[in-house]
């Protein structure tokens, strides 16, 4: 017994073993990484549609990689339910339903309405700065009709109404939403584009509205920016002094 334990003691610890087992470890966790990463984007941009069947195979050779780590990317994108994978046929693109969109726009209202009435005065006037700042990065992205610089700009616009409030538990509940975000705005494509005033306009009025510190102003203002940006019913919610 003693002979078997430190010969196999040995062979873990023989030069390179270990280094090499870590690195090939280290290698397949990268690629299913990149993997996830780019199919991710792939489908949060419209490159591939709701309903199409993604095969192992055409997507390894898409990524010039093995199977591996694109399985393993589909099962972290099945757990995010943008896919569901069926064995031996491929992984099948979810997307959003009208009302997964409807219901993300109203979470969405929530959240950043109730952060900002929860930011005191002091927090709201550092903000507004940061917001026209954003604002005019939003107006360049459109004029140059780059879509998916514009739609980096409006999610950060968004978010910080949500980080003004102070409340981590808040902007970890509006981060878990960002793809989701980002699916819903690519899917309106040049529909951003050609109403690129409105949206200015929108924004322009929910700045104005925390320049003088009017919450209940900001909150309609947002309800209706969501409602017409997404097509979505956005319920309006009763703020409590």
């Amino acid at each position: 017994m003693t002979s078997g334990w430190a010969g196999a003691r040995g062979v873990a610890s023989a030069p390179g073993a270990s280094s090499a087992r870590s690195s090939a470890a280290e290698g397949t966790s990268s690629a299913a990484e990149r993997a996830y990463r780019d199919l991710r984007d792939a489908i949060l941009e419209g490159e591939f549609a709701a309903g199409e069947m993604l095969g192992e195979s055409g997507l390894a050779d898409r990524l010039g990689m093995s199977r591996t780590p694109v399985r393993a990317a589909l099962v972290r994108l099945q757990d995010e339910q943008w896919v569901t994978i069926y064995p031996k046929r491929g992984a099948l693109v979810k997307g959003l339903s009208e009302r997964d969109i409807a219901e993300v726009a109203d979470a969405r209202y929530v959240l950043e309405a109730a952060a900002v009435q929860r930011a005191t005065p002091g927090m709201i006037e550092r903000l507004v700065p940061r917001l026209e700042e954003s604002l005019q990065a939003q107006a360049h992205a459109l004029a140059a009709q780059d879509l998916r610089v514009f739609i980096d700009a409006t999610t950060g616009f968004h978010r910080m109404f949500v980080e003004v409030g102070g409340n981590d538990v808040l902007l970890e509940m509006s981060d878990r939403l960002a793809d989701r975000r980002r699916y819903m705005l690519f899917r309106q494509g040049e529909r951003l584009i050609e109403r690129r005033e409105g949206m200015l306009a929108e924004h322009r009025e929910l700045i104005d509205a925390l320049r003088e510190q009017d919450v209940v102003r900001f909150a309609e203002a947002l309800r209706g920016h969501l409602r017409d940006t997404h097509d979505a019913a956005v319920d309006p919610v009763t703020f409590v002094p």
